[in-house]
């Protein structure tokens, strides 16, 4: 998935990169090239990407919002084909449930023939 991640995020960084002004275009595709081919490592607490100091806070704020929309765009399109394996396992179990016994007769299959009362055991009758 790492692979997929990476191709999703630079050809999606290339499509965010349209809406940065023009002399923050290629530096921001370089970062982000540089994160996907260094290994993103992300969750609770990580750092974002260093913006320069210089950078004015407008544009700071949005390449950041920029690159936060490339990964999630390119994080979910690279899970969509990882997730078609467990969607096609379940589904597959799903199918296999009516063809799988537990070789128990059931109350009602008796092999005397005699009708079963709830408990499983043969009535009597008259």
């Amino acid at each position: 998935m790492q692979a997929d991640r990476r191709f999703a995020m630079t050809d999606q960084a290339a499509v965010t990169a349209g809406t940065l002004p023009e002399q923050a275009r290629q530096p921001f595709l370089d970062g982000m090239a540089q994160a996907a081919s260094g290994g993103i490592e992300v969750g609770a607490g990580q750092a974002a990407g260093s913006i320069p100091a210089d950078v004015p806070a407008d544009l700071a704020a949005q390449l950041h919002a920029a690159a936060q929309h490339t990964f999630a765009a390119a994080f979910t399109d690279a899970m969509k084909p990882t997730m078609i394996v467990p969607i096609v396992v379940i589904l597959a179990a799903a199918v296999a449930v009516p063809f799988v016994r537990d070789g128990r007769p059931t109350p009602d299959a008796r092999a005397d023939g005699a009708p079963a009362d709830e408990e499983g055991r043969a009535s009597t009758v008259g």
